[in-house]
């Protein structure tokens, strides 16, 4: 395992922890500002051959600016949230009241949905895994992801060849570090929600 991907999502928006944020371009609130800035205390850089990407959303950006000012990052759509649709700013008590019909789907075949108006979970999929392919594996030895809650726990059912159904077993911290050491194919996670980290 010689390569290493590290993940990390971004600090929590102005939108709060409640809502579905999605595709919406929503900054970081004040505390996600903070802990985000407590976040880049415990990172410590010696490797200068790592390559950094981030989500094109502002909340990714700005993580990303704050964790690693100054760098050279490429910014990528395809691993973007996953575009919720309707559902976009709504808390799951209010999608269960405004969509009952659609939670029972979702529920039912979560692999199959698409969310209303949006992105289906394959096609949020595909653009993730078509970025890796193309991006990441068998490439640089180190890269560093600035993303999301849904593009990463995704990432790591890829890399560990998890059931996809199962991305839901991952709960990521805003903001936090994740690690997978792999060979360009599949990997081990040898970090999930960590607070420090040597790059």
């Amino acid at each position: 395992m010689n390569h290493k991907l590290i993940l990390i999502r971004h600090a929590t928006t102005v939108a709060g922890k409640s809502a579905l944020v999605g595709k919406n371009d929503v900054e970081l609130s004040a505390q996600g500002i903070e802990d985000a800035r407590n976040l880049k205390t415990g990172i410590t850089l010696q490797n200068s051959n790592v390559r950094y990407y981030s989500s094109k959303l502002k909340r990714a950006t700005q993580t990303r600016e704050i964790l690693f000012p100054g760098v050279e990052c490429a910014c990528d759509a395809r691993i973007n949230e996953v575009d919720f649709g309707d559902w976009t700013g709504l808390s799951f008590d209010e999608i269960s009241l405004k969509f009952p019909e659609g939670i029972t789907e979702w529920s039912r075949n979560p692999m199959r949905f698409r969310f209303p108006g949006g992105e289906s979970v394959e096609e949020f999929i595909v653009r993730i895994n078509d970025f890796l392919d193309s991006e990441i594996l068998q490439k640089n030895k180190i890269n560093v992801l600035v993303c999301h809650g849904g593009a990463i726990r995704f990432i790591i059912c890829r890399m560990l060849n998890i059931d996809y159904a199962h991305h839901l077993s991952f709960s990521i911290q805003r903001p936090s570090l994740n690690v997978i050491d792999h060979d360009g194919k599949t990997g081990v996670l040898t970090g999930l929600n960590l607070t420090s980290l040597l790059i």
